[in-house]
């Protein structure tokens, strides 16, 4: 069982392989002086998804439960910043679709 506080939480997390790949393009291309891209998936997820892609992988159910009651310090820290923007730019520059969900917490799980 997967339990969460209450809200509508949306996630634009990316891996650190991804970034490092797009970041690598811009150093060795030109093109990119007084360029600002936002490193950001180009879709979100919540954690609703997330227990789906962990009945996926660990082929028991998952289930997503909102709790009113489950404190911890990583909720307002989220609320307190933007996790739901989303950008093409990362997928632009490295050229590819970055990781998906499923791929990026699969390595976690074995």
């Amino acid at each position: 069982m997967l339990t969460t506080s209450a809200g509508d939480w949306r996630f634009n997390a990316v891996t650190r392989s991804d970034l490092a790949r797009a970041i690598a393009n811009v150093l060795a291309e030109k093109g990119h002086e007084q360029r600002i891209y936002e490193l950001a998936a180009p879709k979100t997820w919540n954690f609703a998804d997330l227990a789906e892609v962990l009945t996926a992988l660990a082929d028991k159910p998952v289930m997503h439960i909102e709790d009113v009651s489950v404190q911890h310090w990583i909720y307002p820290f989220l609320s307190s910043i933007d996790t739901g923007a989303t950008s093409k730019d990362l997928e632009q520059l490295m050229g590819k679709p970055i990781t998906s969900l499923e791929e990026s917490i699969a390595p976690f799980l074995n």
